[in-house]
C-alpha cells in the first residue's frame, strides 16, 4: 500500500461518513416540517 492510497481511503470514508449524516439531517428536517404541517 502506498501512502497516497491509505490516504485516499481515509478520505472516502470521511466523505462516506458526511454523506450520511447528511443525509439523516436532511430526514430530520423533513419529518419536522411534515410534524409541524400535520399539527396544524
Amino acid at each position: 500500500m502506498k501512502q497516497v492510497d491509505i490516504w485516499e481511503k481515509k478520505f472516502l470514508i470521511e466523505v462516506n461518513k458526511i454523506e450520511k449524516e447528511k443525509s439523516l439531517a436532511t430526514s430530520l428536517f423533513f419529518c419536522l416540517c411534515y410534524g409541524s404541517i400535520l399539527a396544524n
